[in-house]
Formats: C-alpha cells, structure tokens, sequence
C-alpha cells in the first residue's frame, strides 16, 4: 500500500474511532418521570408521589423533584446538579397556603416568598439523598458511581450535610454487583449494595456541635436493591422507562439477619426527549427566591455567604 494511502487510512480510522468514542453515551436528553416513595413503618406504611426530572448532556447532569402541593410546611423541591469539584443540593419547602398561582405567601400580610432554598455542595459524585440517588443511577448515562474496585463500593448515606469523613471511612465500604441494560454499559439494569454490618450517622454533642457516629452491627445484610423493569428503544439507545428500588434495615429471626423492607420506590418515565429547545427551557429556569442560610444561590450561581464553608467534615 502506497505511503498516502496507508496515511488517510489511519486518519479514516482515527476519525470513525473518535466517531464512536462520542456516541458512547447519549446525545443530550430530558427524562420526566412519576415517582412514588411508600416508606414501611411499625402501624402501616405512608406513600407520597412527585413528578422527577432528570437532565444529562456532556457529563453534566441535574435531577429534580417536585412533590406539587405536599402541604405547609412539607418538602416540595429537591435538585441536585453535578458541578465543578462535586454536586450542588438545594431544597424548597412549603411555607404557606397559595394566594398568586405558583407564588406562595406566608401570610396575607406578608409578601415574601415561602419556599425556602438553602444550597450547599459537596465534593461527591452522585446525589446523597435516596430518592434523588434512585433517580440519578437509573437515568444517568455513564453514572460515576463510588466503586472502590470490583467488588466494593462506597454506600450513599442519607444525612442532613456533607459530612465527607464519613463518606470515605472504611466502615462505609459495602460490597456490590452491578448489571447494566447492553454491552456498551451505558444505563445500569440491576444493582445490589450489601450493608457489612456499620450504621454510621450524625450525633448532636455538648454545645450543639454536629460529631460523627459508628456503630457495628456484627452482621452483612442485602441494603439497596435497583431494578430496571421497562425499557424503550429511541435511535437505537435502550433507555429505563419503569425502575423499581428497594432499601433495606434488618430483623433478627433465630440469631440470623433478615432482610427487613423499609422503602420502595417506584419511577415510570413519562417523556423522554432530545429536543434541543426543552433542555434549554429547563436550563433557563429560574431558582425559587435563595435565603441566606449557608450559601447564597442566584440564577443557579452558589457562593458561600460568610466566607468559605467547611465540607469535609
């Protein structure tokens, strides 16, 4: 082969590897989607629904839920967005009745805005809270999940903060086995995270300090449960259109740990689009009015409000 045409023969083949390089993943996309949470207690069982959004293009995501109108004084709005060094939380709450539309009102009287958003970040991959965490590792193309190795994975824990320490002490490390829906390991079809026996949480000490809290349980139980039940071919992408979760405590019968249900949840998408004009509509939202409480949030913009924040604690 003549020197010229072995050159545009590797440039061809350079070009049509790069080609599938950037089709690894999706083209941007808009995922909505129904969500109902039933949280298992001693009398029963409490379920609440919401409406989840989920936004994803060139390694940036965000995933959003709005619970409508849970009542006063009830969550209404969680967000996470992935950001430089980490995530940026905020949640809103229902602070009052609806007297102007969507504008709530703390009271007749009274003409600020009741949903309260306080903002902070943390330097992790994916979103801590449970629901949002469902949302995120079920619709993410490529998720960044906290693997370890093969076989170990961080756990993601509920807590009120970013409380890092805890997030990266060996007694957070559980095992795990991961499905995804194809060959090319673009969506996750089934994962499974075992507890090795720590509960580790947060503890008000002396003066009002926040301390941290481990405590061993000398046993391994089945703790997180993700399942893909449906799914829909757009363009030639397999993309999760039904997930089901499942979190997990345990109960001792005859001295060994069983599995106990505490939380399922259940996401069905209702749209999925890659329409260029609905990413830039969600882009172009407006946050609701930010509080100054830790970090001031404008137009999507955080800074901390009295100088830097502490988030490695």
């Amino acid at each position: 082969m003549p020197a010229s045409c072995r050159f545009y023969f590797l440039v061809a083949a350079g070009l049509v590897s790069a080609l599938l390089t950037a089709l690894a993943a999706p083209p941007p996309y808009l995922i909505e989607a129904s969500v109902s949470v039933e949280t298992f207690q001693t009398n029963g069982s409490v379920r609440v629904e919401g409406v989840v959004t989920f936004v994803q293009s060139n390694g940036w995501w965000e995933v959003e839920v709005d619970y409508g109108n849970p009542g006063k004084d009830k969550l209404k709005i969680q967000n996470c967005k992935k950001v430089p060094g980490g995530t940026r939380n905020f949640i809103s709450f229902d602070l009052g009745p609806s007297v102007r539309g969507s504008r709530q009102l703390l009271s007749p009287e009274r003409t600020s805005e009741v949903l309260k958003t306080v903002a902070t970040i943390c330097p992790i991959t994916h979103p801590s809270d449970p629901l949002l965490f469902d949302a995120w590792v079920s619709f993410s193309a490529e998720p960044e999940l906290p693997l370890i190795d093969t076989k170990r994975i961080r756990r993601n824990l509920d807590l009120p903060g970013c409380f890092i320490k805890l997030v990266n002490a060996p007694q957070n490390e559980a095992m795990y086995a991961i499905e995804y829906l194809t060959e090319g390991k673009t969506f996750v079809s089934s994962l499974l995270i075992t507890n090795r026996g720590f509960v580790l949480d947060i503890e008000v000490r002396e003066g009002g300090e926040l301390g941290t809290q481990i405590t061993e349980l000398r046993t391994q139980f089945l703790e997180y449960e993700q399942k893909v039940l449906g799914t829909t071919n757009i363009a030639g992408w397999t993309i999760p259109t039904r997930v089901e979760t499942k979190r997990y405590g345990f109960t001792r019968s005859k001295g060994v740990a069983v599995p106990l249900l505490m939380k399922r949840t259940e996401l069905m998408a209702t749209r999925i689009t890659f329409a260029p004009e609905d990413l830039a509509r969600h882009a172009a939202r407006k946050l609701p009015p930010p509080t100054l409480d830790e970090y001031l949030v404008v137009d999507d913009k955080w800074q901390p409000v009295n100088g830097e924040k502490d988030v490695s604690r």
